[in-house]
């Protein structure tokens, strides 16, 4: 699925700029929506509350304190904090593999909270950003069935840590996930038994199809 980092960061700019200081967070609900997949994968995914956690509400939280909304045109650094929450149900969703081809996912929901916050500057004469932003993410899966040369497999995970970096340059940028498990890998169970999800299969499933965004996975945090 394409990043959009760069698509919340503007947002949460356009937002801020409605006062001179925003002391506090602004959350956006997002209701519960089926969104088609775009090229090359096909399918849909349904957003969800966080069904697991009390129906925790899936919404999206930002905060920058702009002492002069103006500065954003004059190229000032905008310090930035962005809670979210959602949960992902998986509709019949194939997308290419590595070199394992096709894969289909169906179920769920994937759960998951993101913790990020950094200090970026805007261009608006190029539409070009820069700066760092660093998030925590907590991942859960539930129910999740992945279908692969034929065969369906039955995945599920406890709460999984990971760490991030983004890194804006330009229009282009570059996002670190560290897994803050112990050996790198997922702990999960496959078919109803225990089994490690490498990071190398983290990787392949995760990859970004937007070609201004180039996210890694690192299993030595």
């Amino acid at each position: 699925m394409k990043q959009v980092h760069l698509a919340v960061l503007l947002a949460g700019v356009m937002c801020a700029g409605a006062t001179s200081v925003q002391a506090a967070a602004t959350c956006t609900a997002i209701p519960p929506t089926t969104f088609d997949m775009t090229a090359p994968s096909t399918g849909s995914i349904t957003m969800t509350p966080l069904t697991g956690y009390n129906n925790y509400p899936a919404q999206l939280c930002v905060n920058m304190t702009l002492t002069d909304p103006m500065a954003i045109l004059n190229g000032g650094a905008i310090p930035y904090t962005m809670q979210a929450s959602l949960g992902v149900t998986y509709n019949n969703v194939t997308t290419p593999g590595c070199s394992t081809g096709n894969f289909t996912i169906n179920g769920g929901p994937v759960q998951s909270y993101i913790d990020a916050s950094g200090s970026v500057t805007y261009n608006p004469g190029t539409g070009s950003v820069s700066g760092t932003v660093n998030a925590t993410y907590y991942i859960d899966v539930n129910n999740l069935n992945v279908t692969l040369n034929g065969a369906t497999y039955a995945v599920d995970t406890p709460l999984q840590q990971f760490a991030s970096t983004t890194t804006f340059s330009g229009t282009t940028s570059t996002t670190r996930v560290c897994m803050l498990n112990a050996g790198g890998g997922i702990s999960a169970t496959l078919n109803g038994q225990p089994f490690s999800i490498p990071a190398s299969v983290w990787q392949c499933i995760n990859a970004s199809d937007d070609p201004d965004h180039i996210v890694t996975f690192d299993p030595n945090c």
